[in-house]
């Protein structure tokens, strides 16, 4: 209820600190909340990178609050579906890059990415702390789906 009329400055200064506040209040709670706060931070309709000020949860709400921001309800639909997939394509192309021989070269890309991760995740988990670190994300994910691709055609070639 603070944060209804304030900047998102604002609400990032009142998130750090009741974050810090609940790291010191429960550590142990805090630990536990991480798996959430890692999905949060990587999967979202990034709506403040496009200054889009309706929640996705209050268009949902109602048939009518989606004809009425219908075009809004499918552009955060699609970054949100779209980030889901570019997340889990980004998780299974970690796996097989470091599984491969370009895991010399790729290793650099993934610590970027644990960084980002470990570092937001303990302050404020939001989607648009992670925007710098989604090209190494979708490096990963291209990975993957080359990978995927390519055994799929020898497979094919094989038969």
């Amino acid at each position: 209820k603070e944060t209804e009329k304030c900047s998102y400055g604002e609400i990032s200064r009142l998130r750090l600190a009741a974050g810090l506040r609940n790291i010191k209040n429960d550590s142990l709670g805090y630990i536990g909340m991480l798996p959430v706060k890692f999905i949060k931070l990587w999967v979202g309709s990034y709506s403040n990178l496009f200054d889009i000020k309706i929640a996705f949860r209050d268009i949902t709400k109602s048939h009518r609050a989606i004809q009425d921001n219908f075009k809004v309800y499918l552009f955060k639909f699609f970054n949100l579906s779209l980030s889901i997939l570019m997340l889990s394509f980004g998780v299974i192309g970690m796996f097989l890059a470091s599984r491969s021989k370009v895991w010399k070269s790729a290793h650099i890309l993934f610590l970027v990415f644990v960084y980002f991760s470990a570092v937001h995740m303990v302050l404020i988990a939001e989607t648009r702390y992670g925007a710098p670190a989604l090209p190494y994300l979708i490096m990963f994910a291209v990975f993957a789906l080359e990978h995927i691709f390519n055994q799929r055609r020898r497979n094919v070639v094989k038969e």
